[in-house]
């Protein structure tokens, strides 16, 4: 039962009662109490047809001091209960704001609420709009002014995106180590550059730890870098694929000029006369040599023959006199 007594308006109080009819029927009520004590009711709703059951369509009640507000039948029969608010200074006909449930099964928090207001943006929180599909666009491909919302695949497309990137990216070369399938440009300034710290020896056998490699794939064909000042000169620096020697050619040098590094390798160096080699003096500073020719400065232990017939004749008087 729920009771209310106005002080200052009596025409404002009013009784709603709840209750069920263990036997029998109300056909027609005008009276509530006994005989002795009794009230006339002014409106009253029955439903003959759940005669002995109880249908609850609204309840408000205490769950352990948790207050519980419940709307529409228990019965199992499907109903759409409303919350409607009056809001407007001119009063709608029905409501201005409406909360309404429908659906679900007998499983809890299985139905669909429905929030009826005056527009997409008419629902807040805290002042603020609430997204939804009717005030923004949500799409998976990059269009300007519309929500991000991704495909069946769980992609979508974008411009630029700024963030902190954790993970690999398709196009990024990653740190850790990677292949790269174009060119890159690398523009240092005065006090930027390449730096590779080598981790061990230029030793062993090529198969464990590397720094800075040039590779090419196809046998006997070179693999060089190269060496550009702009607009001055230019050149190749690199192992020759069919002779394994390192080599300095190409571009200004000429385009199929190769010229051949000499090391202990290719040309190790001789104190002896040994053709085709490198003079290297002994540990006298001497070496052996098949003909010298040169300008020479000073005196020679021991001459066979000379072609300068003047100056030996000058010579061979001198020493009669």
């Amino acid at each position: 039962m729920i009771e209310t007594n106005n002080n200052v308006d009596d025409t404002l109080d009013y009784t709603i009662l709840k209750g069920r009819v263990i036997s029998g029927s109300i056909n027609t009520a005008v009276r509530i109490g006994t005989t002795a004590t009794n009230v006339g009711i002014g409106n009253y709703n029955k439903n003959n047809s759940i005669t002995g059951s109880t249908i609850d369509i609204a309840e408000l009640k205490s769950d352990s001091g948790t207050a519980r507000l419940r709307l529409g039948r228990r019965d199992g029969t499907a109903t759409e209960p409303t919350i409607d608010m009056f809001t407007s200074a001119s009063a709608a006909l029905n409501y201005n704001v409406r909360l309404k449930a429908t659906g679900g099964t007998s499983t809890d928090g299985s139905g669909t609420l429905a929030i009826q207001v005056g527009s997409f943006d008419a629902l807040t929180v805290n002042g603020q709009k609430v997204w939804n599909a009717g005030n923004v666009t949500f799409d998976n491909a990059n269009t300007a002014n519309t929500a991000v919302k991704r495909d069946a695949s769980g992609n979508f497309s974008a411009g630029t995106i700024t963030a902190a990137l954790t993970g690999a990216a398709s196009d990024n070369v990653l740190k850790a180590g990677d292949t790269m399938t174009g060119g890159l440009l690398f523009t240092g300034g005065s006090t930027q550059g390449i730096t590779i710290e080598a981790t061990d020896g230029a030793t062993g056998s090529g198969t464990g730890d590397k720094n800075l490699t040039i590779r090419q794939g196809t046998v006997g064909t070179d693999a060089f870098i190269t060496f550009h000042v702009e607009g001055d000169y230019a050149g190749y620096f690199g192992l020759d694929g069919a002779t394994n020697d390192l080599f300095w050619g190409g571009w200004s040098v000429g385009s199929s000029t190769k010229r051949t590094i000499l090391h202990t390798g290719n040309n190790p160096p001789a104190t002896t006369n040994t053709a085709n080699t490198l003079v290297k003096r002994d540990g006298s500073g001497n070496f052996s040599a098949g003909t010298i020719t040169a300008a020479l400065s000073g005196n020679a232990s021991t001459a066979n023959y000379t072609t300068n017939s003047k100056n030996y004749q000058w010579s061979f008087l001198q020493r009669i006199c």
